[in-house]
């Protein structure tokens, strides 16, 4: 990062910032709670956050993004989850709703399907159907599908949407 001319003790607050997002990527208020937590002062800390944000060390933008790709779309998260997620990382909105338009992409139903499917055919085949549907969807529910979706899916899952003869 070069030279860096901070206030006080800003040389030290910056390189705790840069050792503690080696470690993980933080989002810029969880880096301002971080340096705040360690009794610097709240101008240091604002230089700092500025300068980190200039030097591409903290990027709300990019943090969000590489969450919902990696966990969205690699691992199959829904975009209910990933909302909580990111907003319990202090994200704003915007960034948020920015960030999962990569979602827009992903069948959800599709995604949910192919979960469930592996998801159940790790529970004993002797579990009532009735009882795999209802662990289907709380288990779709908490990967942050939607309460339809997870119910639509649980039910073609089990067959129970069905008319046996």
């Amino acid at each position: 990062m070069g030279q860096v001319s901070l206030p006080g003790d800003g040389a030290k607050a910056l390189a705790h910032l840069v050792r503690s997002t080696s470690q993980r990527p933080l989002t810029v208020a969880e880096a301002r709670d971080k340096l705040v937590g360690r009794d610097h002062d709240p101008d240091v800390v604002e230089a700092v956050i500025a300068h980190a944000g200039e030097a591409g060390l903290l990027d709300d933008r990019a943090f969000a993004d590489a969450w919902v790709n990696d966990r969205g779309v690699n691992r199959g998260y829904g975009r209910d989850r990933l909302q909580r997620e990111l907003r319990r990382r202090k994200v704003d909105d915007a960034t948020i709703d920015a960030a999962l338009g990569q979602l827009d992409e992903v069948d959800e139903v599709a995604q949910a399907t192919e979960l469930a499917r592996q998801r159940a055919q790790r529970m004993p085949a002797s579990t009532d159907p009735q009882k795999v549907a209802q662990r289907l969807v709380g288990f779709l529910m908490r990967r942050g599908f939607g309460s339809e979706t997870a119910h639509q899916v649980a039910r073609q899952v089990t067959a129970l949407d069905r008319d046996w003869d």
